[in-house]
């Protein structure tokens, strides 16, 4: 019991010596924070130059142009070929009673039915000063506040932006989370007939900053919510990371205290279907997937930065601990300083039981039927010995199934497969084998079953993917594997022997 109690003290030591260190890391002063921010500046405004006006404007019998609402919107596609805006529906729409008011104020005068004929309205994206290309509107969805508009040719002096999103368009792997920096773009006041009837300039473009909330689906739509602010004057413009990336598009429309954005998924659906072409993203893992592919026919080192993760989540796990490791070493002390006095009692009284040593020679090896006795848990007592000793159910212990190992090539490592579902990836909390030093490998790569007919591997959703035999296999549709087998996990390439 001493022992145990010291054991326990020295390693409560141990713990808290961590601690006090992960707080001096964290309270020392970062010393590039600055170039940090210069980059992250740099990256916002590259994206400032793909915000553009949308102007829904009404064309007199003269041909001159007058804004009946306006509104913010982005650049995509290829600046070589076609280039296309994103914006609002409801920044190129009015309402009847916003077209009365508007069309009264402008003069336009009524036929005697109380229509109003050929009145010519235009959507317009504004290049430079006054100076406007004219827009044709290819889709939109009321649902999703969306519109796409195809320019009638390229704005040169502007860059198209381009959409950061999961590979596959899936949700369940999306490269941006709670708690994001975002930056939402958009103009200094809201376009509209009489009160504000304006050409902003790219350098008048304003920003709003926050995080995010929550990604969450209402209605039906996939939305960010965040608390970068919202209104008229950045509707439809993007809501972009902290490199400039395009991860949604900000929306009238609030969930309580929240602003939300059209998240990216909702966007690229929508051009994917009508085809429009666009600049995408892709998450990490296949970015530094395809850097390591590069640099390794080149030879050239390829350096990934990665952001920084603040200790205060470890300092608070070894806290816990140690308090508890604490509480166990006080607890123990005082029930051997209770246990002490009897125990002292027990030695004076001969009552302390004496404990033998266990000999094998004193288990008595059974054949016929009392071999089946001893698989139903009957107990087998030695009739030749005088010890005393029995063997209470002396069926043999459950033994682990192997069902073959892994060989890494990289470093001729074994890996046994003791598991019915034997899962692979990097996340060390939820995987069976984590491959921690390779970041081609996703979070949850591959699965291994034991099945009654063979053992089989099954891709579960990977960035790069699963190979057996140079086959890559398709997620979700298990491989039955042979002796002999070659895996390739992403990059990363096993030999499987049974």
């Amino acid at each position: 019991m001493n022992k145990v109690v010291k054991r326990l003290a020295a390693l409560f030591a141990v713990c808290m010596s961590i601690m006090f260190s992960n707080v001096a890391y964290a309270q020392e002063p970062a010393t590039e924070e600055t170039s940090l921010d210069s980059v992250v500046i740099e990256d916002i405004n590259s994206a400032r130059n793909g915000v553009v006006q949308v102007n829904y404007v009404y064309i007199d019998d003269d041909d001159k142009t007058h804004i009946v609402k306006g509104g913010t919107g982005f650049i995509i596609g290829d600046a070589e070929k076609t280039e296309y805006v994103l914006t609002c529906e409801s920044n190129i729409t009015v309402d009847g009673d916003t077209k009365k008011e508007a069309f009264k104020y402008l003069g336009i005068p009524k036929e005697k039915n109380g229509d109003y004929k050929d009145v010519k309205l235009e959507v317009q994206v504004v290049a430079a000063s006054d100076v406007t290309v004219e827009a044709r509107v290819i889709a939109t969805s009321s649902e999703l506040d969306l519109a796409v508009l195809e320019l009638s040719q390229p704005i040169h002096t502007r860059a198209p932006l381009s959409i950061y999103t999961s590979e596959d368009g899936s949700v369940k792997d999306l490269p941006y989370e709670i708690a994001d920096k975002v930056y939402a773009l958009g103009f200094p006041d809201e376009v509209i007939f009489e009160t504000n009837e304006k050409y902003y300039s790219n350098d008048r473009i304003a920003m709003t900053t926050g995080s995010i909330a929550n990604i969450a689906t209402i209605d039906d739509v996939l939305l960010i919510q965040h608390d970068a602010t919202v209104g008229k004057n950045n509707c439809g413009g993007p809501l972009i990371n902290e490199d400039g990336k395009v991860i949604g598009m900000n929306v009238i429309r609030k969930d309580g205290d929240y602003f939300c954005a059209l998240d990216s998924t909702e966007i690229i659906d929508v051009l994917d279907a009508i085809g429009v072409e666009y600049t995408k993203s892709f998450y990490e893992e296949e970015v530094v997937a395809l850097a390591s592919t590069e640099a390794s026919s080149t030879g050239e080192e390829v350096v990934v930065p990665v952001k920084e993760k603040s200790p205060m989540p470890l300092i608070i796990v070894v806290t816990v601990i140690c308090v508890l490791l604490l509480g166990v070493v006080i607890y123990l002390f005082v029930s051997m300083k209770k246990d002490e006095p009897k125990k002292k009692e027990r030695k004076k009284k001969g009552l302390e039981p004496e404990i033998k040593p266990f000999n094998p020679e004193n288990i008595q090896k059974t054949t016929g039927n009392m071999g089946k006795a001893q698989d139903q848990g009957t107990s087998l007592l030695d009739s030749n010995k005088d010890s005393g000793t029995t063997v209470l159910g002396a069926a043999p212990l459950p033994k682990k199934v192997v069902s073959g190992t892994l060989i890494r090539k990289r470093d001729k490592k074994q890996e046994l497969i003791d598991k019915e579902n034997f899962t692979i990836g990097k996340d060390s909390l939820h995987t069976d084998f984590c491959i921690n030093d390779n970041s081609a490998i996703s979070r949850t790569h591959a699965v291994i079953r034991v099945m009654q007919d063979g053992v089989y591997i099954e891709d579960c959703g990977s960035t790069n993917g699963t190979f057996v035999d140079d086959k890559r296999a398709i997620a979700g549709q298990p491989v039955k594997l042979s002796d002999g087998a070659i895996i390739k996990l992403a990059d990363e390439e096993f030999e499987y022997r049974i």
